[in-house]
């Protein structure tokens, strides 16, 4: 009963997130973006001047 109860409320959780698939591809460019830029910072930091 307790594993039943606990798949409902992770689903719940899961249910109201649904609206923002549209947005999702724009999400994960910037991210990717920022990863990116982020990586390049920190190489650009490491090599010796």
């Amino acid at each position: 009963v307790e594993h039943g109860i606990a798949h409902l409320k992770n689903w719940r959780a899961l249910a109201r997130h649904l609206g923002r698939r549209e947005q999702m591809s724009d999400t994960i460019q910037a991210i990717a973006g920022l990863l990116s830029h982020q990586q390049t910072a920190t190489r650009g930091a490491r090599q010796p001047r």
